[in-house]
């Protein structure tokens, strides 16, 4: 983040948008996901379960509940084509999320709206 004269200081955060970053990190920080995710990064085309599974040496039911989690955290995009699933990065969000997430922390991240309550 550049700082310069006219630069805001991030906004604070709602819990609600906490909680929605904690998930996508918890989603990405299982090796196999996060795995995934470099091999789908690194392709420019859908891919199939099968297609996936090849990047990491798992089962394909393990690759299929990855890619599932992934989708549930609106990290992959899976579309019907056929009898076949094809799976996509959304590059552009996650990057942008993550960018959004370095310059929060990096320009002093303040305090959310509510203080998160301890699970009971």
């Amino acid at each position: 983040m550049s700082h310069n004269c006219c630069s805001l200081p991030p906004m604070p955060r709602s819990v609600e948008d906490l909680r929605k970053l904690s998930d996508v990190l918890q989603t990405l920080g299982d090796p196999q996901r996060l795995w995934l995710v470099c091999s789908l990064a690194a392709r420019r085309e859908p891919v199939t379960l099968t297609q996936a599974s090849a990047c990491c040496g798992v089962h394909l039911s393990g690759v299929s509940r990855h890619l599932s989690r992934l989708v549930d955290a609106g990290l992959v995009d899976a579309r019907k084509d056929g009898r076949r699933v094809l799976h996509t990065l959304r590059r552009r969000a996650l990057v942008q999320l993550l960018r959004e997430t370095a310059d929060w922390i990096e320009g002093g991240a303040p305090c959310c709206i509510a203080q998160p309550k301890e699970n009971p």
